[in-house]
């Protein structure tokens, strides 16, 4: 009887390890499967998010521009006599102005 017992119980056990190997492969399978679904999802959202940098950075540069010709604008536009440093500003203003490539 104890003989019997002990085999049940040892066929029972390796029953059981039998399982949980399968079990454990399939959850290391699914993992890997997730894994890889992640990082083609994270390339997405980080191409995704270079993108709107881009456009970001190319907005404030011309921004940045559009203030500048304002400030020339308003400069040349005066008239009264400027102090120094407003001439000044306005030479150096109209000198990177005529240099740059993207002029409007």
């Amino acid at each position: 009887m104890r003989v019997q017992i002990d085999q049940l119980l040892s066929h029972k056990k390796r029953t059981m390890v039998k399982i949980t190997k399968e079990a454990t492969g399939y959850q290391v399978l699914k993992a890997a499967k997730i894994k890889v679904k992640k990082k083609v999802e994270d390339g997405k959202a980080f191409s995704e998010f270079q993108g709107m940098w881009l456009l970001k950075e190319k907005d404030m540069a011309m921004k940045e521009r559009i203030q500048k010709v304002g400030l020339l604008d308003s400069l040349i536009a005066k008239k009264e006599l400027l102090s120094k440093y407003e001439e000044a500003l306005k030479k150096n203003s109209f000198k990177r102005c005529c240099l740059e490539k993207n002029s409007f």
